[in-house]
């Protein structure tokens, strides 16, 4: 077996109704993927960020794991349940989100993390 895959996707969202409606949506996902009958997205979490200047708009996060590449291409191009929160997202956000992805463990290796003091 491959690296898994982690990716992230940030969205801008103008109201606190339609960020409850995605995280909904993110909930009806978690609940519908399935390959083959069975789930194969290895975790789903979507959650409401802070209000901070540094999140430049950006209001929601969902961060998902999949077994490798070809689970990854799947959920872009063929599963049912992405088409449904990707239809559901399209009307809630304010512009196109931000995706970003990796391979291997939760953090990548070349992020620099601050010592607490």
């Amino acid at each position: 077996m491959g690296k898994s895959i982690h990716r992230r996707t940030l969205f801008k969202v103008s109201s606190q109704e339609k960020v409850e409606k995605l995280l909904e949506a993110y909930k009806t996902l978690d609940k519908n993927q399935s390959l083959h009958g069975k789930p194969y997205i290895l975790g789903i979490k979507a959650r409401e960020l802070l209000d901070d200047p540094r999140s430049q708009g950006y209001t929601v996060v969902a961060q998902m794991k999949f077994r490798d590449w070809k689970d990854l291409r799947y959920f872009d191009t063929k599963c049912p349940a992405h088409a449904e929160l990707r239809e559901t997202a399209m009307k809630l956000v304010t512009e196109r989100p931000l995706v970003i992805g990796w391979t291997g463990s939760d953090v990548p290796k070349n992020l620099p993390m601050e010592k607490a003091e």
